[in-house]
């Protein structure tokens, strides 16, 4: 059992980057706050996507304009999550808890290493934006451009895929009023 505690701390160590049980209490109390607060954001916000897109829809707009309008959007705010990350030094996204244990992971196995960094790519690519992709890899994103390129075409693909799914699933604002209140 006492195993398995100190594998837990240094778990905790590594994830939070502290060095003290007192640093991970601290980092771990902002984290218990700021986390939720930011799911539940990004979860309100896919809601109200889906009702833009059904009204988007409705007044006759084309997929191709949807998602432009949606690119831009995603572009605009995903921008502003990296900035007020890197501002408060929050990791609120929890990819720099993430980075470093896959650090840890590769300096153990990087075959290992690698294959988690492939599937944690895949799920940021699809899922969680292009903000969690800048954060997770910024030691390779070495420069302004590097980053802002690959901001830009994994939001676009990220909207790509879900634009296609919001079209796909709502042809009128009214079905998806009627799915969700009736």
């Amino acid at each position: 059992m006492l195993k398995i505690i100190r594998i837990f701390i240094k778990f905790l160590k590594i994830f939070f980057g502290a060095d003290s049980a007192e640093e991970i209490k601290k980092r771990g109390i902002v984290l218990s706050l700021a986390v939720p607060a930011f799911r539940w954001f990004d979860w309100l916000l896919v809601g109200l996507t889906q009702i833009l897109v059904a009204f988007l829809i409705q007044l006759g707009l084309s997929y191709g304009l949807i998602f432009l309008l949606l690119w831009t959007g995603n572009i605009a705010l995903n921008w502003s999550i990296v900035a007020i990350n890197d501002k408060t030094k929050i990791d609120f996204t929890l990819m720099e808890g993430l980075r470093r244990l896959i650090n840890a992971a590769l300096e153990k196995s990087r075959l290992t290493g690698r294959i988690l960094e492939a599937i944690i790519l895949i799920r940021l690519i699809i899922w969680d934006g292009s903000d969690n992709v800048v954060i997770f890899f910024r030691h390779k994103l070495d420069n302004f451009y590097l980053r802002l390129a690959t901001f830009i075409v994994v939001s676009g693909v990220q909207m790509g895929v879900w634009t296609t799914l919001y079209v796909l699933g709502y042809h009128s604002f009214s079905q998806l009023f009627k799915k969700f209140f009736l």
